[in-house]
């Protein structure tokens, strides 16, 4: 399960959205892509629900492509402190 860390906002925009951590002051923007996936994992708390959606979305790029990205997203954020497991 996956959740944001506390402090932690998502703010949607034009281009993705803004994820702002208030007590670091540390912020991440992301693309339309990137919020997809992330919104998916906070929504169903599966990285491959979200995988699921993108490859529905991109059939062109592979499975593995999508799968690889996206669970390097998120142990991005985790590892940033912006998601919590």
């Amino acid at each position: 399960m996956y959740t944001l860390a506390r402090d932690v906002t998502l703010t949607p925009a034009e281009y993705g959205a803004v994820l702002l951590h208030h007590h670091t002051g540390r912020y991440w923007v992301m693309n339309d892509t990137g919020t997809a996936v992330l919104q998916e994992v906070l929504d169903s708390g599966s990285i491959n629900n979200a995988v699921d959606r993108l490859v529905r979305e991109f059939p062109d790029t592979t499975r593995d492509v999508i799968e690889g990205h996206s669970r390097a997203l998120i142990e991005t954020l985790v590892t940033a402190g912006m998601v919590a497991t």
